[in-house]
């Protein structure tokens, strides 16, 4: 059974709700709804698994009470499931015992590699959100317009509350505004771009990534979550400077301009990545055996 910590009412109800249950999963990584999870666990004799599906570390007050309680309560779950590995370092440190890394899941048969358009493309597909570097974008697209003129295309689909604020290239030629697609869609915008860019404050998996490196399409990324390990090898790009636009730039001129053959082998690297660790087959064998540490220990 999986349970989300924004519906709880109180640990004796999750306690009956999962008491004839062999295993509780339970999302997310905020560390007061952990210790609630914990207490129905105890009261039910259900052993509890923690996943962290969304960001672990916030700064300020939230990173406080992760440094404050985090090492108490992590090490009491039967085990924890994250996303990345630099979450998985960190709670290792924390005490945290049988951390399993393990990915999500993508339809690599949806997303999978395709003919590239004609025109020079980097894609962006995600949430118009601060979070996801919506105003970084505006200023790369800016300046690519400068440097490139119409040679290198954007193509930019998603919704949210910066999508006003995208007016300010709406006009330029080399600027596309798709608004929300389906996933058919979405696959079909990524798969026939040569780059996804990925400008994000944080990430925990980063799935629009995935979903490129599954169509061999190379990221140029802030490195955030998950994203980071998909784009090293030559893979892709990790930006160091994110709110530079000249360094995004840079990594859009590089790909460019690398040979036919070149961007074979770069695309083939990545197909090949997401076929050993996003199928599903992979992701679900992984989970078996983190459910399996758990019930045999």
């Amino acid at each position: 059974m999986s349970a989300s910590g924004g519906r709880l009412v109180s640990p004796l109800g999750l306690a009956n709700l999962i008491h004839d249950c062999a295993v509780c999963y339970f999302d997310n990584g905020y560390v007061f709804q952990d210790a609630l999870a914990l207490s129905a666990g105890r009261l039910s004799g259900v052993p509890i698994i923690s996943g962290h599906h969304a960001v672990i570390k916030f700064g300020g007050l939230h990173d406080l009470a992760w440094e404050m309680l985090g090492k108490r309560l992590l090490q009491r779950f039967a085990a924890v499931h994250v996303l990345n590995a630099s979450d998985a370092c960190y709670v290792r440190a924390l005490r945290a015992s049988k951390v399993f890394l393990i990915a999500m899941p993508v339809d690599l048969k949806t997303f999978a590699p395709r003919p590239k358009s004609e025109e020079f493309t980097v894609a962006f597909v995600g949430r118009l959100h601060w979070q996801k570097g919506v105003d970084r974008l505006i200023d790369v697209i800016k300046l690519a317009h400068a440097r490139f003129g119409a040679r290198v295309r954007f193509a930019v689909a998603g919704d949210g509350p910066l999508k006003v604020a995208l007016s300010a290239v709406a006009d330029l030629p080399n600027a596309s505004l798709a608004g929300a697609l389906g996933r058919g869609e979405v696959a079909q915008l990524i798969a026939r771009s040569h780059a996804l860019i990925m400008p994000s404050r944080w990430e925990t998996f980063g799935m629009a990534g995935a979903e490129a490196v599954a169509c061999g399409v190379p990221l140029i990324t802030s490195g955030m979550g998950a994203t980071n390990e998909m784009a090293q090898d030559s893979r892709g790009f990790v930006i160091s400077d994110c709110d530079d636009p000249a360094e995004w730039c840079d990594a859009i001129a590089a790909l460019r301009e690398e040979t036919e053959a070149a961007a074979a082998t770069r695309s083939a690297k990545l197909r090949d990545y997401a076929e050993k660790n996003f199928a599903l087959g992979k992701v679900a064998r992984q989970f078996d055996g983190l459910f399996g540490a758990v019930l045999t220990r």
